[in-house]
């Protein structure tokens, strides 16, 4: 991650800079819950590349929710990433 990256989800602006999300992912309690990711295709090369996989969310065996994420990364020169933009869409899981 670059030092100055920037990440937005749905339009809002959620990461301010790479020590942030570095500490984010090291204390992943956002991360913690996701249950299984499916369905991951990538695309693109360089500068650019688009991921787009399927998230379940839950505790124990109960399936809160389910996402679609549509993610593209932007590198810059020193192949850092410099930005992220996810498209983030949330439904109920089966366990309600």
């Amino acid at each position: 991650l670059a030092d100055n990256v920037v990440r937005f989800e749905n339009g809002l602006q959620t990461g301010f800079s790479g020590d942030v999300m570095k500490a984010e992912l090291a204390l992943h309690l956002q991360y913690s819950g996701i249950t299984s990711l499916d369905n991951e295709q990538w695309s693109g090369s360089g500068a650019s590349v688009r991921v787009i996989y399927d998230l379940e969310y839950g505790v124990g065996d109960l399936n809160v929710a389910d996402a679609a994420v549509d993610e593209t990364f932007r590198f810059n020169g020193d192949c850092l990433i410099q930005r992220i933009d996810a498209t983030i869409t949330i439904a109920p899981g089966d366990g309600f």
